[in-house]
């Protein structure tokens, strides 16, 4: 069938997207509340529901497999399989919905639709220049968390205007690591350079725990709500950034001038 090839052409990020994508439409008349944290992907009739999604495309079942990736106390974990012949998705090997890949096929066009529609057609390529300016501006903030011991994460963004609030889906680290920080540019435009910098959000991994998700992301991918991000994580400069960064709760001294990619290479 060509929806069991589209669905098999998934990767594993996507796969899982759609998955959850699924349980959240069959029960979005049950009070379902996206929560995307803590091991909860789902709250549910007071329950949390950590959705996991498997392919067995070579077999036929009417039956569901048995989830054994371990437990975690208090999170119900519901197993949507994907088999040759239905879908199946079970809670401890009880069958919540068994479904037919007809159906399927309507839930991945309309959960495709909504991944389109947020996909900006027509991103300008980055130049020449902004790729030699977005390199040197990494390797000073990088130089400069290197001498205070950590390793640094550092992601961009030219166009986060457009999503408001919500933060990039790769601004909360898959790993957390004790000495590594995260920094997050967001640039006024498409022009990338050290001048056209909005705002800088950096903090130490082991601190983004606490940070406050967004209720309803899209694409189902955990997303922080920035405005609820407090401003000791947010600078104006990489002079900022590298006068207050907080390490251990104190601050960084040394005043600074002028430009910091200019300083750091001296």
């Amino acid at each position: 069938m060509a929806i069991i090839e589209s669905i098999r052409k998934l990767n594993n990020s996507q796969f899982g997207s759609f998955g959850e994508y699924i349980f959240e439409y069959l029960h979005s008349e049950h009070g379902i509340e996206r929560k995307h944290s803590e091991n909860t992907d789902f709250i549910l009739n007071g329950r949390s529901i950590d959705v996991k999604s498997a392919r067995f495309f070579t077999e036929i079942r009417t039956t569901p497999k048995k989830y054994n990736r371990g437990k975690i106390d208090s999170v119900d974990f519901a197993y949507i399989q994907f088999y040759a012949n239905f879908v199946i998705c079970s809670v401890q090997r009880q069958v919540l919905f068994q479904l037919e890949y007809s159906f399927i096929e309507k839930l991945f066009l309309e959960w495709q639709g909504k991944r389109k529609a947020r996909v900006i057609s027509s991103v300008p390529k980055i130049s020449s220049k902004f790729k030699t300016n977005l390199t040197n501006i990494k390797e000073c903030i990088s130089k400069h968390f290197i001498s205070l011991g950590l390793e640094s994460r550092i992601i961009y963004r030219t166009n986060q205007y457009k999503f408001g609030k919500e933060s990039p889906g790769n601004l909360l680290p898959n790993k957390i690591k004790s000495g590594s920080v995260t920094i997050f540019l967001n640039f006024k435009s498409h022009e990338i350079s050290e001048s056209n910098i909005n705002e800088i959000i950096a903090f130490r991994d082991t601190n983004s725990y606490g940070f406050c998700k967004l209720k309803a992301p899209k694409l189902h991918i955990p997303k922080v709500d920035l405005n609820q991000l407090s401003t000791d994580y947010k600078f104006k400069t990489l002079n900022e950034l590298f006068a207050n960064f907080k390490v251990h709760d104190q601050l960084l001294h040394g005043t600074q001038t002028g430009s910091a990619i200019q300083r750091q290479s001296k």
